[in-house]
């Protein structure tokens, strides 16, 4: 089996920014939070949704590198080698926004 250390340390970096937005939860500002939920099919933002006291919905998909020298490159965006293919990526987003994510009416969210 491979050396799975950078595997491991993004692991902790989505745990830490995970716990950092969860605490909004006993302090009022969110009202219900999904760690690693799918909540549509082919989900690419399934790592954190957290659902504010206004009704907006906030997904996230975090990703880490322990290449700081090398920033993201196109096919980043064009292959599926990260799971960040844009146009699922998109597709991803729509379904959410027309499935169990849609704004209230009355909602302040920002579009």
């Amino acid at each position: 089996m491979g050396d799975l250390s950078a595997a491991h340390r993004g692991y902790e970096y989505q745990d830490l920014l995970e716990a950092c937005r969860v605490v909004d939860l006993p302090l009022g500002g969110i009202v219900a939070v999904h760690v690693d939920e799918k909540l549509v099919p082919d989900d690419h933002f399934d790592d954190l949704t957290v659902i504010g006291v206004d009704g907006c919905r906030e997904r996230t998909q975090f990703k880490h590198s322990d290449n700081d020298d090398h920033p993201l490159a196109y096919d980043t965006f064009t292959s599926d080698g990260r799971g960040l293919r844009l146009d699922r990526l998109v597709a991803a987003a729509v379904a959410d926004r027309d499935g169990p994510g849609p704004l209230p009416v009355q909602s302040g969210c920002a579009s």
